[in-house]
């Protein structure tokens, strides 16, 4: 497999390119490393300034051994993420459960009320007749 040459430009003004493809690539402001042939391209031209060849980065072993720290970084990181992602799973069910409850029991305050209501009628209707 032949690694294609990159070169980078400069994007002053943010834009969607579609490739032969149809997949569309989009481009924001700032400096972008593309393929040659996505660097030449007549749309990409009018929207950015090339600046030249990128020719990526030696790793030596210092670079080697922080990409070796920041990758451990991030597998703790995701980690914890789904600790996190339990935890609100758990009181996500908490929550629920809690509100079927306050559900059943505003059920049972309005069948109280009721009950209230008609023996305060019942009581209303015999304190009348009482009184004739």
């Amino acid at each position: 497999m032949t690694k294609e040459k990159l070169v980078t430009i400069h994007v002053h003004t943010p834009f969607k390119l579609t490739h032969a493809d149809n997949s569309v690539q989009e481009f924001g402001k700032g400096r972008h490393n593309v393929p040659e042939s996505v660097g030449a391209h007549w749309f990409v031209e009018a929207h950015t300034e090339a600046l030249g060849d990128f020719t990526p980065p030696n790793l030596d072993e210092a670079g080697a051994q922080r990409i070796a720290e920041l990758e451990g970084k991030v597998a703790e990181l995701q980690r914890l993420l789904e600790i996190e992602k339990d935890k609100v799973v758990e009181q996500t069910e908490q929550l629920q459960a809690a509100a079927a409850g306050l559900v059943e029991r505003n059920e049972q305050i309005t069948a109280l009320n009721s009950q209230v209501a008609d023996l305060t009628a019942r009581l209303e209707k015999s304190n009348g007749a009482a009184k004739k």
